[in-house]
């Protein structure tokens, strides 16, 4: 008996000793999170087969960006030609409005957005448009 005693007594220091040099182990490295931004509520619709939806040229559009992103870093561009925008920050979203340059009449374009979030992480959207004939 005293022979099992003892046994079981090592094992619960041995478990003891174990799970406390477990428990003592701490990564150094600082955890890195970031938020990526979100693209929302667009008002035009994106170009997709069977619907073949069009914009027409010159058309303002716009669409909502979480407010996670910093609306100094966006940039909207399509065909690589960097599009102006207005960004009206509210304080759950910011509204970014657009306008389709004229030139792109009777294509199929894709409207690229890239922004930095706050915490430094980046996030690119795009959509496909048609820009109706005149």
């Amino acid at each position: 008996m005293k022979i099992i005693t003892r046994c079981k007594l090592a094992a619960f220091i041995a478990a003891i000793v174990f799970n406390v040099s477990v428990s003592a182990y701490s990564d150094d490295k600082q955890e890195e999170y970031c938020k990526k931004p979100k693209f929302t509520d667009l008002n035009f619709t994106p170009y997709k087969e069977p619907e073949k939806a069009e914009v027409p040229a010159g058309a303002q559009l716009s669409f909502r960006m979480s407010v996670d992103a910093d609306p100094k870093t966006l940039v909207v561009s399509a065909k690589k030609e960097e599009l102006a925008t207005k960004i009206e920050s509210k304080s759950s979203f910011h509204q970014v409005t657009f306008t389709l340059p004229a030139s792109l009449t009777g294509s199929i374009v894709r409207i690229n957005a890239h922004v930095k979030a706050i915490l430094k992480c980046d996030e690119t959207g795009g959509w496909l448009v048609k820009v109706a004939d005149k």
